[in-house]
């Protein structure tokens, strides 16, 4: 009976919770991935806290946070102390608008991505390479004046005519060790390559503000 009574004031906050989240619920949900202490993560288009748990609905689970960007949500629902959780991420869609990402008619299929490239982005100098294989285009960032200078591999890299759009981010214990940074974060990389692919250019997000960047290609 004692711990029914305790439950019970928990069970009414969450239900509580839910109903006048509904709207938001409804109306405003967002893809996300959540990172569990125990190694596993699980992607979710909506959740919420409450009394120090977090609520995801329509969830799925997967054993690498990689796998959860490529997957889909789930038709489930969990709930985690905040203390067994490490972040939640948010996926958000490309900056780019849909207008600007229209292909190029005078762009080749075969354009000229591949290549290294001095970079600077908002001031800071750096590498980026990019390589094609034979399963398509994988590429990775360096900059030699930050953190242990570690050479990071890109995620959810992709190419429209002369767009290019790209993530820069440290979400894991892992990678905040190999590359010495003191804190998480992401950064979405948008520009647009010149008409002979040596000169590309645009804008990445961090934490809501927007940033110059640009590369020049040094080598193919």
């Amino acid at each position: 009976m004692k711990r029914i009574k305790k439950i019970l004031p928990f069970a009414a906050g969450i239900l509580l919770g839910m109903i006048l989240l509904f709207p938001v619920f409804a109306f405003n949900r967002q893809d996300s991935i959540i990172a569990l202490t125990d190694g596993n993560f699980m992607r979710s288009d909506f959740s919420f806290s409450v009394f120090s748990r977090v609520i995801y609905f329509n969830s799925a689970g997967y054993q690498t946070k990689e796998a959860a960007v490529a997957g889909t949500n789930g038709h489930s629902f969990g709930i985690v102390k905040t203390e067994n959780l490490l972040y939640i991420e948010f996926i958000h869609e490309s900056p780019v608008e849909d207008t600007a990402l229209q292909d190029d008619q005078s762009v080749k299929i075969d354009f000229p991505y591949a290549g290294k490239y001095k970079l600077n982005a908002n001031g800071n100098d750096g590498i980026l390479n990019i390589i094609k294989t034979e399963k398509g285009y994988y590429a990775t960032i360096q900059f030699p004046n930050w953190g242990k200078a570690s050479v990071e591999i890109l995620k959810r890299l992709s190419f429209k005519g002369r767009r290019i759009y790209f993530v820069r981010s440290v979400s894991t214990k892992e990678e905040l060790a190999k590359t010495g940074a003191t804190s998480y974060f992401t950064q979405e990389y948008y520009g647009e390559f010149s008409t002979d692919g040596t000169l590309v250019s645009g804008q990445y997000v961090l934490r809501g503000a927007k940033y110059q960047w640009n590369a020049i290609r040094i080598k193919r």
